[in-house]
């Protein structure tokens, strides 16, 4: 017997659920699809979607950056021509600048304690907060889905 496991980031990319958006990412490296294929990279091949920012951890987006407590730079994605914020920089939660100019923002799966841990030591989650309740679209698949949602049925009492 096999067993066909789809994503929510293969159903996103796949659906038109972001036709003529401008969206931005959080993600880090382990951000990928069903076949390995960044989260970044699916966004970008997907028809009508715009990648307006990418927003990513403490170790850089690549975790390429190991040394701990060490502030990662912000930088830019010289292929998509988009910014990479870090949400470990001088900043440690995006302003509204950064935010600003974007439809969606997809925070695609991930584990939902570490993204819940993320949304808190980044700065990501009061912003995230704000953003939503003036009308920023925010589309999460997997944890990211758990971490956005107002109420989470059989959850953990963190949640």
């Amino acid at each position: 017997m096999s067993a066909h496991v789809g994503l929510g980031s293969d159903r996103l990319f796949s659906s038109s659920r972001l036709a003529g958006l401008r969206i931005g990412l959080v993600c880090n490296h382990a951000s990928v699809d069903r076949g390995f294929v960044h989260v970044i990279d699916r966004a970008a091949q997907t028809a009508g979607v715009t990648i307006g920012a990418i927003f990513g951890p403490q170790h850089g987006l690549h975790s390429n950056l190991q040394d701990n407590m060490i502030e990662t730079p912000h930088a830019n994605d010289a292929v998509r021509r988009v910014p990479v914020y870090s949400l470990y920089s001088e900043t440690r939660e995006p302003t509204a600048e950064m935010l600003g100019g974007l439809d969606a923002l997809v925070i695609p799966g991930g584990e939902s304690t570490t993204m819940n841990r993320l949304l808190d030591t980044s700065g990501l989650r009061g912003p995230l907060s704000d953003a939503i309740r003036d009308g920023l679209a925010v589309l999460g698949t997997c944890a990211g889905l758990i971490v956005v949602a107002r109420e989470v049925l059989d959850g953990r009492p963190d949640q």
